[in-house]
C-alpha cells in the first residue's frame, strides 16, 4: 500500500483510521505525511478527539467523520487539494511535457494541462495564468489533439498515467 501510494502520486489520499492489518495512523507515519506529495485526509467512523489530534500532529491535512454526507466529504477533499496546491504543494508540476508517441507540448500547453489535471475550470485556469478563457480552450483543444484524447476525462487519464 505504501509503495503504491508513492509510485502513483495521487492528487489526494483518503485514509481510514481503522484498517484490517494496521492502523491508519501508522500508515500516515510511514508515508511521512508532512513531506508526502499530496494531502492525506484521515477518515474515522467515530469522533475521537485524541485520535484526530494525533493524526493532525502526524501531518494529516484534515480529519473527516464517516457520518458526513457524500457531498460534504467530496467538498472537503476538493478543498484539501486546492489548499495544498495553493500552499505550493502542487504535485501536478511533475506532469511530463513529452508523451510517448505524441508531439511535445509547448510550455504554455503544459501549464494549461497542469490546471486541467488539477480539476480546475477553464475560467480558473485563465485567471491563474492571466490569459483569456478562450485561449485556455484553444490550448486544451491542441493538447487533446496532440495526446489523442477523445474527451477531458481521457486527457486527464493520459496525462496522469504518464506522470
Amino acid at each position: 500500500m505504501i509503495r503504491a501510494a508513492r509510485e502513483a502520486l495521487p492528487a489526494c489520499i483518503l485514509l481510514d483510521i481503522n484498517l484490517p492489518d494496521e492502523s491508519g495512523l501508522e500508515i500516515l507515519r510511514q508515508l511521512d505525511a508532512r513531506n508526502f506529495a499530496a494531502p492525506i485526509l484521515m477518515l474515522s467512523g467515530r469522533s475521537d478527539v485524541p485520535t484526530a489530534v494525533a493524526a493532525m500532529k502526524d501531518g494529516a491535512f484534515d480529519f473527516l467523520e464517516k457520518q458526513m454526507d457524500a457531498e460534504t466529504i467530496v467538498a472537503r477533499v476538493r478543498k484539501a487539494v486546492d489548499d495544498y496546491c495553493a500552499q505550493g504543494g502542487n504535485r501536478m508540476t511533475i506532469l511530463p511535457t513529452v508523451f510517448p508517441g505524441c508531439k511535445p507540448l509547448t510550455p504554455r500547453e503544459h501549464e494549461v494541462l497542469t490546471h486541467i489535471a488539477a480539476g480546475r475550470t477553464a475560467r480558473e485556469a485563465a485567471i491563474s495564468l492571466e490569459i483569456s478563457e478562450r485561449t485556455v480552450d484553444t490550448h486544451r483543444a491542441s493538447i487533446k489533439r496532440k495526446l489523442g484524447a477523445k474527451n477531458m476525462a481521457d486527457l486527464v487519464r493520459i496525462s496522469l498515467s504518464n506522470s
